[in-house]
């Protein structure tokens, strides 16, 4: 069973419970021309090669999918790849509040660095930011540590 709760995050109906059949929908998927459309609020309709590009690389690498699948342009990951021009990835953890029931665990997340630089400087500053965090439905603090040790939370 996988940790990930969204269903966007999955190919088949029942990926979440079933690897098997998300292998199998995947693949299906990188052979199909259509797009999905129902992957998130605000987010283009695209297809399974551009919704998982790390899913794409290591299948085609283990596979040879290349051979038959020709790969697709991906304009949004391009973009994001060319904007981030990622060379490094570090995990951070920022800091943590005893008085914030949201902040009693920490802030982590994954800085992305690039060797980008404004003179002699690196710019950490322009570095990205990835975070992980759940929507809270309560405002309880017994009800949330509950709840957020439990993966209660979306």
């Amino acid at each position: 069973m996988s940790d990930a709760r969204t269903t966007t995050f999955f190919v088949a109906p029942g990926g979440r419970a079933d690897p098997k059949a998300e292998l199998h929908a995947t693949l299906r998927g990188f052979f199909s021309p259509s797009k999905r459309t129902l992957i998130g609020q605000d987010l283009p309709a695209q297809s399974v090669q551009c919704q998982f590009p790390a899913r794409w690389r290591w299948l085609n690498q283990e596979l040879a999918l290349e051979a038959e699948v020709p790969r697709e342009t991906c304009p949004k990951f391009d973009e994001f790849r060319v904007r981030a021009a990622a060379t490094k990835a570090t995990i951070v953890f920022s800091s943590y509040d005893l008085g914030v029931p949201s902040s009693v665990y920490g802030h982590s997340l994954l800085r992305l660095g690039s060797e980008k630089a404004s003179g002699t400087h690196r710019q950490e500053l322009l570095d990205w930011g990835i975070n992980y965090a759940a929507n809270p439905t309560t405002t309880s603090p017994i009800l949330y540590a509950v709840l957020g040790l439990a993966g209660g939370f979306d």
